[in-house]
């Protein structure tokens, strides 16, 4: 490309003609490349800034302006680059970061900017670049940045979601551990449980300090059968049997237990949702449920205060689900626990799911409470969500999926043929435990019963095959050798079609239920029972409407 020019003067007297011609190919070029470039740079969804040597800046691009807050408009805002970034930063940067750029030319580094204009932080990644003139003199700088918080976010829900990956996992470990344990601790529980019970049942005199001791007994039994089921509960390995329910009637029923759990000085407060929707859930776990999250607000009022329970429903989408969840999207009846209480900060509302974490004093608590509310939550399909801030108290929503069936018709109880249960009924016993087996036996007859004794599933099968034995019902254990109690109460029913047998055990879940839930055609019974446990199931089964009277005579 050429550029001509033509000029007059006059010389000696005489006008003259001048004229020119030069090849701007090169300078055409250079200045089409400066505006693609300049383009480029206003296009890019990168922050990009320029400045002198001192940091004044001289340019921003339509992103830069974006992200920061700056005016849009066409000539850059008075000011320096080091008021992007926050005042804690700016001396650190001044301090590390420039030198580096200056004595190599080039530099990467993480900051935050601030938003000129809301103050808010944004993370971003920064190069910066030393722009030097055609003899290498440094005479510019640029920074190109890009915002963060995107990749923060994303790094957030991804180890969210690791530390529930590693939260399951845990839980996993302790059910398995759980299970190894529960059904031959609980046989050891029953054994001491028992025995404490047929001494205190027996009638003979014993003295003040002999029933105290026996009541010791009793008391620690009954705790560590407590830890069991606790242990059982938040690793999602406990049997549940669900019905149809309304929290607001569970509520109303619980509301003098709670108010002498959490003292006078805690005044509670119950609001239940008008027409609030029906849930599918275990009464006894509800219950748990309700004891722990109440216990635990009453710790946190150690002065008093309120304690408020409310109900809703909800509809919650995957948009809104909980971060690291996995939720299902549709209704759900929402129980809100809230307390005035001392709160808790961030890095303890991450830990209180975990099993044994706790912030009482060493021996105040198991640290199993609240990791027993979110087994039982998540073994019921729910989520669970926690609130809180240090001195400002805690609120925790516990969400369960809406019931959509319809409600069975209850059979009516009708007393069986066989003549007075509460001393004549003949009970089929199978256990392979001789211990607990001649302790269930003795309590049998204490309440009025005749046992048939059965080692073994071949043995008890051989008894229920005999022609005129009478058997009113049976009572098996789940987990013996050769064939388990769902195995035995197959056949048992093939050889009596009419026969009601009850199962004991202290660990069911892999033998009797595939995720936990019972069948409702299964009577349980867990381990450790007391005679009177043993005789209201029985009385239950058999269709008895009085209770039967302990035998108080020696076995």
């Amino acid at each position: 490309m050429m550029s001509a020019s033509l000029s007059t003067a006059t010389l000696r007297g005489q006008i003259s003609s001048l004229g020119s011609i030069r090849d701007i190919s090169v300078q055409r070029r250079a200045e089409d490349s400066r505006m693609t470039l300049a383009a480029a740079v206003e296009a890019s969804h990168d922050f990009i800034a320029m400045t002198d040597l001192d940091g004044n800046v001289t340019y921003l691009n339509d992103a830069a302006r974006t992200l920061i807050g700056a005016p849009l408009a066409n000539s850059p805002p008075p000011m320096t680059i080091h008021e992007f970034y926050t005042p804690e930063e700016r001396e650190a940067i001044c301090r590390n970061v420039i030198p580096v750029l200056m004595k190599n030319g080039w530099v990467r580094f993480e900051a935050s900017f601030r938003h000129l204009r809301t103050g808010r932080r944004i993370p971003v990644e920064v190069e910066g670049v030393v722009v030097r003139n055609g003899e290498g003199q440094p005479f510019s700088l640029t920074a190109i940045a890009r915002d963060l918080t995107e990749r923060r976010e994303a790094e957030t829900v991804r180890n969210r979601l690791e530390s529930r990956l590693a939260q399951v996992q845990r839980l996993e470990a302790v059910g398995r551990l759980t299970a190894a344990i529960a059904h031959d601790f609980n046989n050891l529980l029953a054994i001491v449980l028992g025995h404490a019970d047929l001494m205190l049942m027996s009638g003979d005199p014993l003295s003040a300090e002999q029933t105290d001791g026996l009541q010791s007994i009793r008391d620690a039994g009954t705790r560590a059968r407590d830890l069991i089921g606790q242990l059982m509960g938040f690793s999602g390995q406990q049997v549940i049997i669900p019905q149809p329910l309304s929290l607001n009637q569970v509520l109303a029923n619980s509301e003098q237990i709670l108010t002498r759990l959490v003292g006078e000085d805690i005044r509670v407060r119950i609001a239940g949702a008008d027409d609030l929707w029906e849930v599918f859930l275990d009464a006894g776990q509800v219950d748990q449920v309700l004891m722990n999250l109440a216990a635990n607000a009453r710790d946190a009022m150690p002065g008093g205060g309120q304690l408020t329970l409310e109900t809703s429903n909800i509809f919650v989408d995957h948009g809104h689900a909980p971060r690291g969840e996995e939720v299902s999207a549709g209704d759900y009846v929402q129980l809100a626990v809230r307390d005035n209480g001392s709160g808790m900060n961030a890095e303890t509302v991450e830990q209180i799911f975990e099993p044994f974490f706790t912030t009482k004093e060493k021996g105040s608590g198991t640290g199993l409470g609240l990791a027993t509310v979110y087994g039982i939550v998540r073994q019921n399909r729910g989520f669970v969500t926690v609130e809180s801030a240090k001195n400002q108290g805690t609120t925790f929503r516990v969400c369960f999926p809406r019931f959509a069936g319809t409600r069975a018709t209850a059979s009516p109880v009708v007393p069986r043929e066989s003549g007075n249960v509460r001393d004549h009924g003949v009970i089929l016993l199978i256990e392979d435990n001789d211990t607990i087996r001649g302790l269930t036996a003795r309590f049998l007859l204490r309440l009025g019963y005749t046992p048939l004794v059965a080692d073994s599933p071949a043995h008890a099968i051989a008894i229920c095959s005999e022609p005129g034995t009478r058997i009113d019902m049976a009572i098996s254990d789940v987990i013996m050798p050769g064939m388990n109690g769902g195995e035995l109460r197959d056949r048992l029913v093939r050889i009596r079609p009419a026969l009601p047998v009850l199962f004991v055990s202290g660990y069911t879940a892999d033998v009797l239920t595939p995720e936990g839930v019972l069948n409702p055609d299964v009577q349980l019974l867990r381990k450790p029972f007391s005679p009177e446990d043993l005789s209201r199931k029985i009385r239950e089964m058999l269709g008895a409407r009085e209770p039967a009277p302990l035998v108080s005579a020696a076995v």
